[in-house]
């Protein structure tokens, strides 16, 4: 998950923490799993999140050590010609 947040009827974001810290205390203590859920949708707030699925993780992998081994190379070839220009 990269990012869960809530829109108002209006259309402005709002932080699911910071909603739900304000919601009547009979939703906040109530057992049921969904009483949050159900008052977003009672009073017409719409959930939004934001994923990266399971099938991008290797691509993700390959690319992040691609620039890994690049940066890698140009620090290894930085330091051999900075140590042989002055060794000169």
């Amino acid at each position: 998950m990269i990012s869960n947040f809530a829109k108002t009827p209006g259309g402005q974001t709002v932080s699911l923490n910071s909603l739900y810290q304000s919601l009547p205390p009979s939703v906040q203590n109530s057992q049921n799993q969904n009483a949050f859920s159900d008052w977003l949708t009672a009073h017409h707030y719409t959930q939004w999140t934001s994923i990266q699925p399971d099938s991008r993780f290797w691509p993700f992998q390959l690319i992040e050590g691609g620039w890994l081994l690049a940066l890698g190379v140009a620090l290894i070839a930085g330091t051999v010609w900075l140590v042989r220009r002055r060794g000169a």
